[in-house]
């Protein structure tokens, strides 16, 4: 069985990233605030791409306006960057630090999907916002515009990228005409 410090290596080899993830919650019950904190560990825990996730819970305390406040520090290995930005974009945590790697490398297609998630998640949130203004007519007709532009975006993610290949197969072709032209 390997250790955790055997696995945390392999991982960021393979393009894991380790962090620190700070939550904090408030509320009028101490045992609630302290719950809350469990449950999101628990959730982020379970999250795809998590190989793990450890945390250490600050004990609520009370404050002035008798509400409590209550904190948690949560580490967190994930399989690759894409999925620590997809937990920060859903959690959002208070703060972030990266512990591991210093430095990283992307592959295009990976900044691809990093950020058609970012765009997808962001549309998501405003459309959360306007479903609770929305009558039940406009919020399935919106349901089928957000379905319909996800599938857009694949679609033009996938000829973009078909185009982007068949330049690269031409501008082989021109520097083969080159070099044999040269002889």
């Amino acid at each position: 069985m390997k250790t955790p410090e055997e696995v945390t290596r392999e991982t960021i080899e393979r393009g894991g990233v380790l962090g620190l993830l700070y939550f904090d919650t408030h509320g009028r019950d101490r045992e609630k605030v302290e719950n809350l904190l469990v449950d999101l560990a628990n959730r982020i825990m379970s999250e795809q791409g998590v190989v793990y996730a450890v945390g250490e819970i600050e004990r609520a305390i009370e404050m002035e306006d008798k509400t409590y406040s209550a904190a948690i520090k949560l580490k967190v290995l994930t399989k690759s960057f894409r999925d620590i930005l997809r937990i920060c974009m859903i959690y959002a945590p208070m703060a972030i630090e990266v512990l591991e790697p210093v430095e990283m490398r992307l592959k295009l297609n990976d900044i691809h999907e990093i950020l058609m998630d970012v765009s997808q998640l962001s549309y998501e949130f405003t459309t959360v916002m306007l479903y609770k203004v929305l009558s039940e007519e406009e919020k399935r007709d919106l349901q089928r515009k957000i379905e319909a532009r996800s599938e857009m975006g694949k679609e033009i993610l996938k000829r973009f990228i078909k185009k982007e290949g068949e330049n690269k197969e031409e501008e082989k072709r021109e520097e083969e005409k080159k070099e044999e032209e040269k002889k």
